[in-house]
């Protein structure tokens, strides 16, 4: 016979985006939720951000949810927000950790300002650059900058908008 542990009851209430069983099963048991998984290696916070239960996000965010805590590939929880086209939480993200990760890299090397140039996502660009601390000539693993993705891409308001906000469009072509 199957038993549901804690960390189950933790990860079903993040997909569910039950807040009442989440906060009830946290109050119950001793779980760190730092360290409770699901079977693709996304934590609580993850599972959270990438279905955009944001009062979820902020519950957990309380509790100390470890901002720099990666799945699989790489991807914190502000890379899930872009990568899933969650706004809210990217940035309530940024409003509540200061923009401390809007510069970390996944295992491919992108980080969620390259997602979210990959993804054509303007608004989470627009987001992401309201930090002050974003790095908009930031390479990944194969020497692209988001600036340069973006004029490959033909993609004109993106690039537009990071010019606009102080890219530096030579220093991205000396990548290619």
């Amino acid at each position: 016979m199957n038993k549901t542990t804690p960390g189950d009851k933790l990860v079903l209430a993040c997909n569910q985006g039950d807040e009442k069983l989440l906060k009830n099963v946290l109050y119950h048991h001793d779980d760190d939720i730092n360290e409770v998984r699901d079977s693709t290696g996304n934590t609580l916070l993850n599972i959270c951000t990438c279905k955009g239960y944001l009062n979820c996000v902020k519950v957990l965010v309380s509790l100390a949810a470890d901002a720099n805590a990666v799945n699989a590939d790489g991807n914190n929880a502000l890379h899930i927000a872009v990568i899933y086209d969650q706004m809210d939480c990217l940035a309530y993200f940024l409003s509540t950790w200061g923009g401390v990760l809007v510069n970390e890299r996944n295992n491919r090397g992108y980080s969620p300002l390259h997602i979210a140039v990959h993804c054509e996502g303007y608004a989470a660009i627009e987001i992401l650059l309201s930090s002050r601390k974003v790095y908009l000539d930031i390479a990944d693993d194969s020497g692209w900058t988001p600036v340069a993705s973006c004029a490959i891409k033909g993609n004109i308001p993106c690039l537009k908008l990071m010019m606009e906000r102080g890219a530096d469009i030579d220093m991205s072509l000396l990548f290619h």
